[in-house]
């Protein structure tokens, strides 16, 4: 299914809305016909990039996904405003031993990467999905 389109979700950034982060990951990669192992792949990347916010913000706050269909790709960006920079999902936080959660989601995704959004302030964690 081709597709071009961009659809977008945000919560409040508790651990109870992690699975609607999965739930909408899951149901919009069905949509544009996924193969299984990719949406498992991708929700497991969507929950510790949320999970990771959440801890970080500690209940404070939002997470906001955002999923662009685009030339048979699906970019994925999760930002969380004052979480995901000071996290387990950069290697440079401190207090980290050994991989964070950004080699996790890179190991199931070669080009995520953790990059400053509009204006460099705010922290984006961001994947890409072949859909064809």
């Amino acid at each position: 299914m081709s597709v071009d389109a961009t659809f977008s979700l945000e919560i409040p950034a508790t651990a109870s809305h992690v699975g609607t982060a999965r739930s909408f990951t899951s149901a919009l990669l069905r949509q544009l016909a996924a193969p299984d192992e990719i949406v498992q792949d991708a929700k497991l990347a969507v929950s510790e990039a949320c999970s990771d916010a959440v801890v970080a913000l500690q209940g404070r706050g939002s997470v906001r996904l955002r999923a662009t269909a685009l030339d048979g790709r699906l970019i994925l960006e999760i930002d969380a405003p004052g979480g995901l920079r000071h996290s387990g999902l950069d290697p440079s936080a401190p207090g980290l031993s050994g991989p964070g959660r950004l080699e996790l989601v890179r190991s199931l995704f070669a080009d995520a990467d953790l990059a400053g959004g509009p204006g460099g302030s705010v922290p984006r964690l961001r994947f890409s999905i072949a859909l064809d």
